[in-house]
């Protein structure tokens, strides 16, 4: 089984999973080998809250992967779930006033016959 395979069977299912350490108790992302806290080998996926905080973000205002140039601009965000671990989005929806610390929550969009978790900022 591939690391990541987990994650991507919980986006086709529309939920964002992460890998919780069982030596540690501590959630990490992305998908690797071993925990990064710890170093231990044996961890369990469960479902993240999908709620979190914009960490840091950019618009991308051109030269976008070829599934995303309708989407042109759009906002890319390091998204820092509840959980503690961080992730890089899309943020969906208006970006006016978005700012460093906004409440955000996952939705799911497909793109090219991916699903992918993408954020919504919470108002």
């Amino acid at each position: 089984m591939k690391i990541a395979e987990p994650f991507h069977a919980g986006l086709k299912a529309r939920k964002l999973l992460i890998p919780w350490c069982e030596d540690c108790g501590r959630p990490h992302f992305y998908p690797r080998s071993a925990c990064p806290h710890c170093w231990g080998e044996t961890y369990d996926w469960r479902e993240a809250s999908g709620n979190g905080v914009i960490h840091c973000f950019t618009v991308v205002h051109n030269n976008p992967p070829p599934a995303f140039v309708p989407l042109l601009p759009y906002a890319m965000a390091v998204i820092e779930l509840d959980e503690g671990v961080r992730l890089l989005s899309n943020i969906e929806g208006d970006r006016d006033g978005m700012a460093i610390g906004d409440r955000v929550t996952v939705t799911f969009a497909e793109r090219d016959g991916e699903i992918l978790p993408l954020f919504k900022r919470q108002f």
